[in-house]
C-alpha cells in the first residue's frame, strides 16, 4: 500500500455545479486549492506530478452540455498550473466510483488493508453528501447471494487481497437535493421549515417526516428479494460495521448526537423540538447560521430516520454496527483520500498496455524487416556475382 499523508487537504466552496449558468468562472474558483498545492509541491517537482480533477454528484446532476462547458473551463485553468496534467483527467466520476474511494478512504485509515485481511475486516461506509447518498460495505454473506447478485459486486484488489465491494449510489438522496425533491411537493405548506422563516413554513416534525416518507420512501412493487428502497438490489446488513459521514455527522453533532449510540431516536427528539422552534428564536440561539442552514436541521432530524430505516438498519443494528464519524486517528474521512490511493494502485490502463504490445510488436517487425531485407539483397548480389 502506498504512503499517502491525509493532512495535506483543503477544502472550500461552492462546488463546480454552482457555476452551470456561469461556467467560464468555474476555473477561476479553483486558485486557492492551486495555491494550496504549489505551496505542497516543490517547483521542480511539479511537472512530474499528476493533476487530477474529480467532480462528483454535483456535476452528476446538470445537463451533459452544462457539466461539459464548466469542465472545459475547469481545464483551461488547470493546464496552466505547472503539474503534469492531461485534459481527460478532469472528468466526471460515477457514484459507484465515489463510494468506492469513500470505502477505500475509511478502510486506509483503519488501518485495514495488511497482508492476510479478510472480506468481513473491513468497515462499511454510508455517506451522504449534498446531492447525492452512497452505500458501500462487503458483505458478510456473499455464499448466500446468487450467482447474478455476486455478479453485481465490484472486485478490488489491495494489499494482496481481492474484495468484492458492495456500492450504489442514491442520486437526488443527498441532503439538499432530497429537501428540494420534499419541497416541490409542498403545496399546502411546508412542515419542513421553521414557522416565519417562508410564507407556506408550518414547521412540524411529525409532518414533515410523513411527507418525507411518502415522497422519498414510499413503498413501490418490487420481486427483488434482497433490497433497500427503490427496488435496488442491496445485500442484507448482518453484522457488519458502518461508518455514517458527511450530513449523518454535521447533522447529529448540531444536536450534540455525534456520539450516541441511539442517535436515530434521539434525533426525532431533538428534531421535533427544534422543527417546533419560531425562526426568529432559533435564529436568534445561532446567529452565525444562514437561513437555509437554520431549516436544514429541522429536515435533516426527520429525513436521517426514513432513510436509515429504508436502507434495512434494524433499531439494534443502528445501536451495535453504525457509528457517526469525521475523522479517524486525527484525520479527515474524505473520498478523494480514496480516489488518490485508487490512482496509486491501479494497473496500468488498458490502452497503455495495448500501446506498450503494439510497440513491441512493430519494433519487431522493424527487426525482422530489416533483416529479411538484408537478408535478400545479400543473396541478390552473391547471385549477381556468380552471375
Amino acid at each position: 500500500m502506498p504512503i499517502v499523508d491525509p493532512s495535506q487537504n483543503l477544502k472550500r466552496k461552492p462546488g463546480l455545479s454552482s457555476f452551470a449558468a456561469t461556467p467560464e468562472k468555474a476555473g477561476g474558483s479553483l486558485r486557492d486549492l492551486r495555491d494550496f498545492a504549489q505551496r505542497i509541491v516543490p517547483a521542480d517537482q511539479r511537472d512530474t506530478t499528476p493533476l487530477l480533477l474529480q467532480a462528483t454528484a454535483g456535476l452528476r446532476s446538470l445537463t451533459l452540455s452544462e457539466a461539459e462547458a464548466v469542465l472545459e473551463s475547469v481545464r483551461d485553468e488547470l493546464a496552466t498550473w505547472g503539474f503534469k496534467f492531461e485534459r481527460h483527467w478532469a472528468r466526471v466520476i460515477s457514484g459507484s466510483e465515489e463510494g468506492i474511494n469513500g470505502f477505500i478512504a475509511v478502510n486506509y485509515l483503519k488501518d485495514v488493508f495488511k497482508p492476510g485481511v479478510r472480506q468481513e475486516d473491513t468497515f462499511g461506509v454510508i455517506e451522504m453528501g449534498g446531492a447525492s447518498l452512497q452505500v458501500t460495505f462487503c458483505a458478510d454473506n456473499i455464499d448466500l447471494l446468487r450467482e447474478d447478485q455476486q455478479a453485481k459486486l465490484v472486485p478490488i484488489s489491495l494489499a494482496g487481497t481481492t474484495f468484492l465491494v458492495y456500492t450504489h449510489s442514491y442520486m437526488g438522496y443527498g441532503q439538499e437535493m432530497a429537501a428540494e425533491l420534499v419541497r416541490k411537493d409542498a403545496g399546502d405548506g411546508d412542515p419542513c421549515y421553521l414557522v416565519g422563516s417562508f410564507p407556506k413554513a408550518k414547521g412540524n416534525f411529525k409532518e414533515c417526516f410523513t411527507r418525507i416518507k411518502n415522497v422519498l420512501f414510499k413503498p413501490r412493487e418490487s420481486s427483488c428479494d434482497s433490497c433497500s428502497f427503490l427496488g435496488n438490489f442491496q445485500p442484507s446488513i448482518k453484522g457488519e460495521i458502518f461508518l455514517a459521514i458527511e450530513n449523518f455527522f454535521y447533522t447529529t453533532k448540531f444536536f450534540d448526537l455525534d456520539t450516541h449510540r441511539n442517535f436515530v431516536d434521539l434525533l426525532q427528539e431533538k428534531g421535533e423540538h427544534w422543527c417546533s422552534t419560531p425562526f426568529h428564536s432559533a435564529q436568534a440561539q445561532f446567529p452565525a447560521l444562514t437561513k437555509e442552514e437554520v431549516n436544514k436541521f429541522c429536515f435533516a432530524s426527520a429525513y436521517i430516520p426514513n432513510l436509515v430505516n429504508a436502507l434495512g438498519f434494524t433499531k439494534q443494528d443502528l445501536e451495535k454496527s453504525v457509528f457517526i464519524a469525521k475523522n479517524i486517528n486525527n484525520s479527515g474521512i474524505d473520498w478523494a483520500l480514496g480516489g488518490v490511493i485508487s490512482y496509486l494502485t491501479a494497473p496500468p490502463p488498458r490502452s497503455s498496455r495495448y500501446l506498450w504490445i503494439f510497440l513491441v510488436a512493430f519494433a519487431f517487425l522493424i527487426v525482422w524487416f530489416r533483416k529479411t531485407i538484408v537478408r535478400t539483397v545479400g543473396t541478390r548480389i552473391t547471385q549477381f556475382r556468380k552471375i
